[in-house]
């Protein structure tokens, strides 16, 4: 660029020195013709005017070529220091646009950085709160004296120390809830009854036909003829779906099993009759350990439950 701008800068020099020895030699030329008048013939000065006339107009047209080609040098130059002009506007600009994509760009980083930081931190959290038994502490299997308890309502029944069926209601209403939540977050479907958890007033349903359906509650103030019967028919299906949980959970690890056997068509667990209307210390018994199967399902699916 900067050797365009000197040849540019050289041709007009040049021009303008053609100019000023032109006009010398136009004095020159009339001066050498008042000599010519003194010293040569008409007829010699006829002709050399003649030729000083063709040598004027040749040299008026070489000027006005020079004067030209000067107007397209100057033309051609103000064209060239536009264009300088223009790309150093474009260049400047061009500079901002990179300065303002590097600052977003840094923008990026630091953002990419600070995800990775959350990420991390929200993985270390996740970690952290996987090993929080979360169902555990929902649901709290315990025991008071000769009573299982889950989240503190008693299960069972004695004679010297009676619990109210309200209380046992809401007991199992918390055992179908747990069982419900683990067998669908497993995705486990029970094969002969299905758990209904609606709170104290929780049901069994069985599994080929579903309009038929047992209370898990003793309902105290029934006028049905068989409230017993259809209690322990709800019980009996509630206790076979634990069973079938234990059963998955032995065949996905052979080597855990519930801690009290149950053998539902023998209405015991560990022995231990769990039907309702008879020995309550026995029936109170097998509560227990029906909790205890429960408390142990609930150990399991936190350590196990999201494989």
């Amino acid at each position: 660029m900067q050797s365009n701008v000197y040849l540019l800068q050289r041709e007009s020099d040049f021009i303008t020195s053609s100019e000023t020895s032109f006009e010398s030699y136009l004095e020159f030329l009339k001066s050498s013709e008042d000599n010519v008048h003194k010293t040569t013939s008409a007829q010699k000065i006829e002709k050399d005017l003649q030729a000083v006339d063709a040598e004027v107009a040749a040299l008026n047209e070489r000027l006005r070529a020079a004067k030209a080609a000067k107007a397209e040098l100057q033309l051609q130059r103000s064209q060239f220091a536009l264009q300088v002009h223009n790309s150093r506007v474009l260049q400047e600009q061009l500079n901002s646009k990179v300065n303002d994509l590097q600052n977003e760009h840094n923008e990026y980083l630091d953002q990419i950085v600070s995800m990775d930081d959350n990420m991390k931190i929200a993985v270390a959290s996740y970690d952290r709160f996987k090993q929080i038994n979360t169902l555990n502490d929902a649901f709290y299997v315990w025991y008071t004296g000769p009573f299982a308890t889950i989240n503190a309502f008693k299960l069972g029944n004695l004679v010297n120390k009676p619990v109210e069926s309200t209380e046992i209601n809401a007991a199992l209403g918390q055992a179908a809830l747990v069982l419900n939540i683990i067998t669908s977050r497993c995705g486990i479907e029970f094969k002969q009854f299905h758990i209904v958890p609606m709170g104290s007033f929780a049901k069994i349903l069985k599994a080929d036909d579903r309009r038929t359906s047992y209370p898990l509650f003793i309902d105290a103030g029934s006028f049905s003829f068989f409230p017993k019967r259809n209690f322990n028919l709800a019980l009996s299906g509630f206790m076979q779906c634990i069973h079938e949980l234990g059963e998955y959970i032995s065949a996905y690890d052979p080597t855990l099993s519930v801690p009290y056997k149950i053998e539902v068509s023998e209405s015991k667990i560990a022995d231990k009759s769990f039907v309702y209307g008879g020995d309550e210390e026995v029936w109170t018994h097998a509560l227990k350990h029906m909790l205890a199967n429960i408390k142990w399902i609930i150990a399991w699916y936190c350590k196990h439950g999201n494989y």
